[in-house]
C-alpha cells in the first residue's frame, strides 16, 4: 500500500522517506529526493529568468506552465463544454480532460449489475479490481447449486455438463464417435487418442 491505496507495481522496490513523521513511499530515489526538496525543504529550484519576474517553482512542468502564461502568452485552451471553467496550456491535456470528465463513458462494470461507467478501460480494470475482486462474478441459477466462476462461458460449460448435461463438443477425427460437454475434454481427448506420440 502507498498512501493507503495498492501498489500500482507489486513487485517494483518502493524508497520510504526518512523523515520523521512522514510516511510517503516512492518508486524512485530521484522521486524521493524530489519529495524531500519540495515537501519537506520547500526547495524551489526552478527559477523563471526573465528580469524583474520571481516566479519559483518545485517543478519544471509548473515553471513551462508559467512561462507560457505569463509570458510568452501562448495559446490557453479553454474546455468546450458548457460551465466548465477548465483551462490548460497544452491541446493533449484538453483532450484528456475532455475524455475523462465530459465524454461518453463507454466502458461499463457489469459485475452483479454494478454498471458504473468509465471514460477509460484501465479506469474500468482498476474499479473491478478495487471493487469486485472478490466477488462472485457469475453465481449457477440452478436450485440448490452453489457454483461460481470467473466467466460467462466458464458458467455456461459448468450449466452444460451439470444440469443440462448437453454434449456439444464432437470429435472431428474420421468416424470418431467421441462427444463431450466441455472443450477442455475434447481437447484432451484429442491430444490422447489422435496425436502423434
Amino acid at each position: 500500500m502507498v498512501g493507503g491505496r495498492p501498489r500500482a507495481h507489486p513487485g517494483r522496490k518502493l524508497h520510504a522517506c526518512n523523515i520523521e513523521g512522514c510516511t510517503a513511499m516512492l518508486s524512485s530515489p530521484y522521486a524521493l529526493k524530489r519529495h524531500q526538496d519540495a515537501v519537506h525543504l520547500k526547495r524551489k529550484m526552478f527559477k523563471c529568468s526573465l528580469d524583474g519576474c520571481n516566479f519559483q517553482a518545485i517543478q519544471q512542468s509548473s515553471l513551462t506552465i508559467h512561462m507560457n502564461a505569463i509570458h510568452l502568452k501562448a495559446i490557453k485552451y479553454d474546455c468546450p463544454y458548457y460551465g466548465c471553467t477548465f483551462t490548460c496550456y497544452r491541446r493533449d491535456q484538453l483532450t484528456r480532460h475532455c475524455k475523462r470528465i465530459h465524454e461518453e463513458r463507454q466502458f461499463v462494470c457489469h459485475i452483479n449489475g454494478c454498471m458504473r461507467r468509465f471514460a477509460h478501460h484501465w479506469q474500468l480494470k482498476h474499479h473491478v479490481n478495487k471493487n469486485h475482486l472478490n466477488d462472485p462474478l457469475y453465481t449457477c441459477g440452478f436450485d440448490g447449486c452453489q457454483f461460481t466462476a470467473t466467466s460467462k462461458n466458464l458458467l455456461d460449460e459448468h450449466c452444460n455438463q451439470v444440469h443440462l448435461l448437453r454434449e456439444q463438443f464432437m470429435c472431428n477425427f474420421n468416424g470418431c464417435p467421441f462427444r463431450s460437454t466441455s472443450r477442455a475434454s475434447l481437447q484432451n481427448h484429442k491430444r490422447r487418442m489422435h496425436m502423434p506420440k
